[in-house]
């Protein structure tokens, strides 16, 4: 646990307080409402979308690097043909 995360800590919990005293005051304050859980445990379902990108950037980076040697071998084919038919070897 670093510094930073003290202070993210220290802030986020003015912020609560000083969310509590406002309510309190309106008379909006809940006391179940307010509870605090902490940190939640991370699962699959947590991570799911970050795995959809991966797989989507992974499958479109192949995708352009099979476009791209494509491209770059009918463009070599383009060049021969023109040597010859300039006759530069």
């Amino acid at each position: 646990m670093g510094l930073t995360s003290y202070w993210y800590d220290q802030d986020v919990k003015e912020v609560r307080q000083e969310r509590m005293e406002r309510d309190k005051a309106s008379g909006k304050f809940h006391e179940l409402e307010n509870v605090d859980y902490g940190p939640s445990l991370l699962i699959l379902d947590n991570l799911k979308g970050t795995f959809y990108l991966l797989v989507l950037g992974l499958g479109l980076s192949i995708l352009v690097f099979v476009l791209e040697l494509k491209l770059n071998s009918i463009f070599l084919s383009k060049i021969c043909q023109i040597k010859n038919y300039v006759g530069i070897r």
